[in-house]
């Protein structure tokens, strides 16, 4: 595992922050997004081979865009969950859920875990706020309960 560097100083009121790129691990000033100035080149090159290709091939697979366009199926996947390529018009472009392995094509997670995480985070949510009210309550009559 690659260690993480996340350090915020202060010089003459300029912020600077510094942390490690997501995709190689090495050190940069960070300013907007979470890669280095080289692998942003690296991503903004591959989008601009990928999105024409996409536009002129619509019914393309995963494995025929890898092959044709030279760009790894990792790469593709990162631009698409990070919203950057969508695939509205791609009916048969898919990759991985992050959970299940069942195909999708936008997010990280198909339709099915979305949903069940989902649920799972209200269920969360609400047992959450019946303990903070509980705890609220609890808080609000201190004193002696007795049953006369």
């Amino acid at each position: 595992m690659k260690d993480k560097l996340e350090a915020v100083r202060s010089y003459g009121g300029v912020t600077v922050s510094i942390t490690n790129c997501r995709r190689c691990g090495g050190i940069y000033n960070k300013i907007g997004r979470d890669l280095c100035p080289e692998c942003l080149k690296e991503e903004d090159a591959a989008y601009q081979v990928v999105r024409p290709y996409l536009r002129q091939h619509p019914n393309t697979y995963m494995a025929q865009l890898t092959e044709d366009t030279g760009v790894d199926e990792d790469l593709v996947v990162e631009m698409i969950r990070d919203g950057r390529l969508i695939l509205g018009n791609n009916p048969n472009l898919f990759y991985s859920c992050e959970n299940c392995g069942a195909p999708t094509q936008s997010g990280k997670y198909c339709h099915v875990c979305a949903r069940e995480m989902s649920g799972a985070f209200s269920v969360a949510s609400e047992g959450l706020k019946q303990r903070q009210t509980g705890e609220s309550k609890e808080r609000r009559y201190p004193g002696y309960y007795s049953k006369h």
